[in-house]
């Protein structure tokens, strides 16, 4: 090579010894980055690539390894930056010739225009002079997860917080550590700046222990007031004054309550009672004496007691166990001093008339007063009453229901004292139906087996009328009133000599054929039975029944009831007797003797006991007989018929019939 010898110029960092001296120019590179100034040094190594040599001069600050051409090639491949942290970002605060890049940070390898941006960490990551910041609408310093943008890296400006703790972004007294008494790190909520949080929120809000949150004297570290309606320490109890009698008010003596108004049983918020083991004693219990003092008023009448025990103040009520006893009432005949003005009744002058009594003279004792003789007052003087319904109070057997069968008002005279009122009255004495009163004995119904309303005279009480009465006495049927044993149907005793059935005959109507007898009249006195106990055949006693014409035949028996009847006559176990149904001129065919014509009979079957069915005797038995034997009254047969043989002996029964 011609440009080769000795005497040739040498070329810098060509890596050819032009002079062939063995020595190559080299770019001096201070800083070891391959990259050297425009100052040459001379270097046995024609690559020129030994310590503190360059191939090229391109270096922009020879005293920075980190500073040269294409330090930071993703801003620039060529230029001359610097790039301290080697995240291939130059820095973008240079001086002299190094090109700026766009690292704001060039000493942090994460912090380029190319990082993730941080939140609230006050570091510009991505170089863009914007923090991403916690949003912070109430300003208390506290943030939520929503971010915002801004240019204060500390994110301190308004509606900015470094912190997403806030879990009532709404409310500036809301947040971590707002309640620090409650809790260091809590989010709660403390409008009153006590310190406590409020006990009564929703949401994510930590609940604390302030019971009223608008209110800093009011916390559970507060002193508990007295019966002032408020809950000082949030422990829902109040201090209260203790009202034993729950009257409503109370003594100086601190009771807790769960009532923060002291209005349960057994606590008020008062101490003025005077005595507080009485419900009726405090302050305006008697508000017609005085609104204000502490009276008692038992009787709830408005009125205190004016003889309360000591420490009550007294009040003008003479009687505090009774509603209607104050001076504010009226007097009234009670005998008790109403209005408690010391008199009572009559006494008292405040009498109210209308309470006084009309009172009416009783002349005649009879319990009943004179509507004319007249006083009026509370009590009663002598001989008068409040009656005044006597027609005659000169009688005492003159007055309303008198007669007491005949009106129950009407004033009537009853002189003898019957029930029934004198027919012959006068004046304001209203007649009554007694024919005669001055006979206890003698007044309509008196002969009540007569009549029960016609007015007789029955001095012997058997039911029948004297048959003899004179005037407006009404005649009965009665032959013998002063003997009770002798009326109309009585039953007659033998030979004494007495009609005692008032028919006229005498006893002796009871013998028949000789033989003593014994009768009485049925139930309703229509017909009289005879019963002999002499024992004949049916022929001759139906002649004896027949002889002197008071007796019709054998006895004919028309219903059950007469044959009862008949029945207690005979007596019980007497022996079979005859009665008059016999069947002698057609077989099967019965009638009664007395040609009466009762359908009525009594035969006894097997269905009641008997051996057959009665009759059954055929033309050998033509005549009755009624069963009356102990054997047949055990048998529950007695008094029924059997068909009998007619010349058999039998005891018999006669009848007549009015």
């Amino acid at each position: 090579d011609s440009t080769i010898n000795i005497a040739a110029t040498e070329g810098t960092a060509d890596g050819v010894d032009q002079n062939c001296d063995n020595i190559e120019h080299c770019f001096e590179d201070l800083d070891g980055d391959d990259f050297g100034t425009t100052t040459l040094v001379n270097s046995t190594n024609l690559s020129c690539t030994d310590n503190g040599e360059a191939e090229v001069s391109t270096d922009c600050d020879d005293g920075s390894a980190v500073t040269f051409p294409g330090a930071a090639p993703n801003d620039n491949a060529s230029a001359c930056m610097k790039d301290t942290d080697g995240d291939d970002y130059g820095d973008d605060d240079t001086t002299g010739a190094v090109t700026p890049g766009s690292d704001c940070n060039d000493n942090v390898a994460a912090i380029n225009t190319a990082a993730t941006e941080g939140i609230a960490d006050g570091v510009d990551q991505n170089c863009d002079n914007i923090e991403h910041c916690y949003r912070d609408i109430d300003a208390d310093g506290f943030g939520t997860t929503p971010v915002v943008n801004s240019t204060n890296l500390v994110c301190t400006d308004a509606g900015e917080s470094v912190d997403n703790t806030d879990c009532d972004d709404g409310s500036a007294v809301t947040f971590p550590g707002a309640a620090p008494n409650d809790s260091i790190d809590s989010c709660m909520k403390d409008t009153d700046g006590d310190d406590y949080g409020d006990d009564s929120v929703s949401g994510s809000v930590v609940a604390g222990s302030d019971c009223n949150d608008n209110d800093i004297a009011i916390n559970q570290d507060a002193t508990e007031g007295v019966a002032d309606g408020v809950d000082q320490n949030c422990d829902n109890t109040e201090s209260c004054y203790l009202d034993a009698d729950q009257d409503g008010y109370g003594v100086n003596t601190i009771q807790v309550s769960s009532s923060i108004t002291c209005s349960a049983a057994g606590v008020s918020n008062t101490t003025d009672d005077c005595l507080d083991l009485d419900d009726d004693t405090f302050p305006g219990a008697a508000p017609n004496d005085s609104a204000s003092a502490c009276m008692k008023d038992t009787d709830g009448d408005g009125y205190g007691d004016n003889t309360p025990v000591a420490g009550v103040s007294a009040g003008t009520d003479c009687n505090d166990s009774a509603i209607a006893v104050n001076p504010g009432a009226s007097e009234v005949c009670n005998s008790i001093d109403d209005d408690c003005d010391g008199d009572t009744d009559d006494a008292d002058a405040n009498l109210t008339e209308s309470s006084k009594t009309d009172w009416y003279h009783d002349f005649d004792g009879d319990t009943y007063g004179d509507p004319v003789d007249t006083q009026r007052s509370c009590v009663a003087p002598a001989n008068h009453i409040t009656d005044n319904t006597d027609c005659d109070d000169s009688e005492a057997y003159t007055f309303p229901g008198a007669a007491e069968f005949e009106s129950a008002t009407d004033c009537m005279r009853d002189q003898d004292g019957d029930g029934y009122g004198d027919d012959s009255a006068v004046g304001s004495v209203i007649a009554g139906m007694d024919c005669d009163d001055s006979e206890d004995y003698t007044f309509p119904g008196a002969a009540e087996f007569e009549s029960a309303t016609d007015c007789m005279r029955d001095q012997d009480e058997d039911g029948y009328g004297n048959d003899s009465a004179i005037g407006s006495v009404v005649a009965g049927v009665d032959c013998d009133d002063n003997e009770e044993t002798t009326y109309l149907y009585a039953p007659e005793v033998i030979n004494d000599g007495v009609d005692s059935n008032c028919d006229n005959f005498e006893s002796d109507d009871l013998v028949v054929g000789g033989l003593q007898c014994s009768g009485d009249w049925n139930t309703d006195n229509t017909t009289y039975f005879l019963w002999c106990e002499d024992t004949v055949d049916k022929n001759t006693a139906n002649s004896y029944c027949q002889q002197d014409g008071y007796y019709d035949a054998l006895a004919s028996v028309a219903s059950a009831t007469e044959n009862d009847d008949l029945m207690s006559v005979a007596g019980a176990s007497t022996g079979v007797f005859w009665i008059g149904y016999v069947d002698e001129l057609f077989e099967g065919s019965f009638g009664w003797l007395d040609g009466s014509s009762h359908s009525f009979s009594n035969w006894c079957t097997t269905s009641s006991g008997c051996g057959n069915n009665e009759p059954n005797g055929g033309t050998s038995e033509n005549c009755t007989s009624v069963l009356n034997t102990a054997t047949s009254t055990s048998n529950g047969l007695s008094g029924l018929w059997i068909d009998d043989n007619c010349f058999t002996s039998r005891a018999f029964s006669c009848s007549y019939r009015n």
